[in-house]
């Protein structure tokens, strides 16, 4: 995922920078979204959400309602897929998705290490963060798992998380 993720973001060409990007998977139904989705969280739609930032700025599904340029969807990618899929019988096997939740999480802190702005416009406060679509857990509790504490810091002292 750390190799194939940056590619598809960049061939989106996206028209404005992205405070964020949101690797998003399902706690209820955690094979549902095995491989994981992308959302990306747009500058444009932070500056217009102004009621609970703190909860809209980090759902998916919130974020994905203002329209389909939001998502990608990394089944597509043949070798995300079936690596993904050997990965989801091996969970469902072991009776355990955490193996999952784990390399979503080493995911994130590697690819917050990248170089952004040469792929894709990006915020100053730009964070790769990993997300429950279902809001079964606290997206701050999986943000302080995959950034580091400055950086999430930086994004409470601006307001854009729930104190």
């Amino acid at each position: 995922m750390l190799k194939k993720i940056p590619e598809p973001v960049k061939q989106a060409a996206l028209d404005g920078p992205l405070y964020a990007l949101l690797l998003c998977y399902t706690q209820e139904d955690f094979e549902a979204a095995w491989p994981p989705f992308l959302v990306w969280g747009r500058q444009s739609w932070r500056e217009q959400t102004s009621e609970q930032v703190g909860y809209f700025l980090w759902a998916p599904d919130e974020i994905r309602g203002s329209g389909t340029e939001h998502e990608l969807w990394l089944d597509c990618d043949e070798e995300i897929a079936g690596l993904c899929l050997r990965h989801k019988m091996l969970m469902s096997d072991k009776g355990s998705y955490t193996s999952g939740k784990k390399l979503l999480v080493e995911v994130a802190k590697q690819l917050n290490e990248l170089d952004w702005p040469t792929i894709t416009p990006v915020t100053d406060d730009f964070v790769v963060v990993v997300v429950d679509n279902s809001c079964e857990v606290d997206p701050h509790q999986d943000m302080k798992a995959c950034l580091p504490p400055e950086r999430f810091a930086l994004l409470k002292g601006r307001g854009w998380l729930r104190t």
